[in-house]
């Protein structure tokens, strides 16, 4: 197998986001874009857009319930040249990767400059912001109140919400940036890191658990399920691990970069890799169930659970459903034009949300895409393009 120099997969990896994103800018352009972030409740789309900018959504129909900041208008023609913007006026977060979290009435999202910033979910007013050192990439987890993050200063931080004040000690100092989202069980906080690591963090302490080493970064977030840790690497292996000690239980070959977190459902994980093929994992011995199953572009994110089978999204902006069994794939938007063709709305980099029937993507360019994904063929329910 060949091995990938730490400092060659920064580079790499770097260049890879950035060809992705390129003609991706949203509309009015931003010094430092994300990568339009979503979560869906059964109410309302949540989204962190490419400019920075926070709007909810109603899931129904797709209108704009409120947004952070409220958009100023500024002078025009001369009266521009001599206005400065009030410095005590509200401005968009930059850039965000991770998709912003719900919990009780607050709406968390993350951004690129350390801040972790806490919306009131209702109305979208600024309740409170903590900062860290270092930009913040993978976004967060919530559990029993504490927020669980890390950011590209190589740290570790657990945030208690109702204070605002960090719970451990010092933070965990990992090898490498740490661009993965931490999964959290009852004992222990997991993350995987561009130093070619998994770590598992002592939930109370932040202190070393275990470390596992694998021979490429590891910038996606694990998945757990039955003792084990599910991750995947640009080593281009899946890597199952125990929870408990970090021992290899398997490691799988895929073929190309893994970035995304494993879904796993029942007695497999399913995992896509940058070449845009979706795979298949027995969670007892890392065998596939199928043969890769090409979804005719580049895929950086994990895919989501969708009635029995597997919803993917790609740089073209395509959404496919594949079959959990089977195997069997279906492109589900758009429902024209030959696979792998550019759909006009920009490229996905983050996983699909899925609630009762509802897909919901963000793209690079700032638009949001709802579709009715129930038993029959996709129906576009609305799309979100901010003013």
């Amino acid at each position: 197998m060949k091995r990938i120099s730490h400092r060659g997969t920064l580079v790499l990896l770097i260049l890879v986001i950035a060809v992705l994103a390129t003609g991706c800018m949203p509309r009015g352009g931003v010094a430092n874009a994300g990568w339009t972030v979503v979560t869906a409740t059964d109410e309302a789309v949540y989204s962190v857009l490419a400019s920075g900018t926070v709007v909810a959504v109603n899931a129904a129909n797709g209108q704009e319930l409120w947004r952070y900041p409220i958009t100023v208008e500024r002078p025009g023609g001369i009266g521009a040249i001599f206005s400065r913007p009030d410095p005590n006026t509200p401005q968009p977060l930059q850039a965000s990767y991770g998709e912003p979290v719900v919990t009780g009435d607050l709406l968390l999202a993350t951004s690129l400059d350390g801040g972790v910033h806490a919306l009131d979910l209702a109305t979208g007013a600024h309740e409170w912001e903590f900062r860290v050192e270092g930009g913040i990439v993978g976004g967060l987890t919530v559990r029993d109140g504490i927020a669980y993050f890390g950011t590209n200063e190589n740290t570790v931080y657990a945030l208690d919400l109702a204070s605002q004040t960090l719970v451990w000690p010092r933070a965990f100092l990992a090898e490498g940036w740490v661009w993965s989202k931490p999964a959290v069980d009852d004992e222990r906080v997991y993350l995987g890191s561009m130093g070619q690591r998994v770590y598992a963090l002592d939930r109370e302490t932040g202190e070393q658990v275990w470390e596992f080493q694998t021979t490429g970064a590891v910038p996606g977030s694990p998945a757990l399920s039955n003792g084990l840790v599910l991750v995947g690497s640009v080593d281009e292996n899946v890597y199952a691990l125990d929870a408990a000690t970090g021992d290899l239980r398997w490691a799988t070959p895929v073929g190309h970069w893994v970035m995304g977190t494993p879904l796993v459902l029942d007695d497999y994980a399913y995992v896509a890799s940058l070449d845009g093929n979706v795979h298949a994992l027995s969670l007892a011995d890392g065998t596939p169930r199928w043969e890769a199953v090409s979804v005719e572009r580049t895929v950086r994110a994990g895919p989501e659970s969708l009635d029995g089978a597997v919803v993917v999204a790609n740089q073209a902006g395509e959404l496919w459903r594949v079959d959990a069994e089977t195997g069997q794939r279906v492109r589900l938007y758009p429902d024209v034009g030959e696979p792998g063709t550019d759909s006009g709305i920009g490229a996905v980099l983050s996983s699909p949300d899925v609630q009762d029937g509802l897909t919901v993507v963000g793209t690079a360019t700032g638009y949001i895409l709802a579709l009715d994904t129930g038993a029959g063929p996709a129906v576009e329910r609305w799309v979100y393009t901010a003013n």
